[in-house]
């Protein structure tokens, strides 16, 4: 491939496209039974996340740092634990869908929120507890509709396999 005066920025762009291809690999550290993960940092159990560090048993991801059994997650989630779909957060523990999130636990399809609890359908909140879209309940009540969600959604996912919706697609409803 060669690159002359008659080349425009459209046939150097087209030439330079079958060089341009790169897969940084980078292991370092005490790193065990990872498959598909180019970037470890003494990381372990790991299987498609693209930078695991300081993680083990986590799948699917996009940069795990110091997180154990996180799957599905997108940009960095740091310092997290046993978390699904959740993105570019930190410190959530037991979280499903969480976007923007830190110092949460037991939440679901929250988006920037911080030091939620028992939460689900939250957005822009803080320190709430047993809430649902901002709102908080008594427990009882919040573990009920709670406990109605959660096997409605467990039948959408027997049936087609998907909920059908996540965290990004929430504010589009009509």
């Amino acid at each position: 491939m060669r690159i002359d005066e008659k080349d425009n920025l459209d046939s150097v762009l087209k030439k330079v496209s079958s060089i341009a291809l790169y897969s940084p690999e980078l292991k370092e550290g005490n790193n065990h039974n990872n498959g598909l993960c180019p970037i470890l940092y003494h990381g372990s159990d790991g299987y498609k996340v693209s930078d695991l560090t300081y993680s083990k048993q986590c799948g699917y991801c996009t940069h795990t740092s110091k997180c154990e059994g996180v799957f599905g997650s997108s940009i960095l989630i740091n310092s997290s634990k046993y978390c699904l779909r959740c993105h570019d957060s930190n410190k959530l523990t037991a979280c499903m869908d969480c976007d923007s999130c830190s110092n949460c636990s037991y939440c679901y399809f929250c988006h920037n929120c911080e030091g939620l609890t028992e939460c689900m359908f939250c957005f822009n909140a803080k320190s709430l507890r047993y809430a649902i879209g901002n709102v908080q309940y008594p427990k009882e009540e919040y573990l009920k509709l709670k406990q109605k969600i959660l096997v409605e959604m467990q039948k959408r996912i027997e049936k087609s396999g998907d909920i059908g919706f996540d965290i990004y697609d929430l504010g589009a409803r009509k």
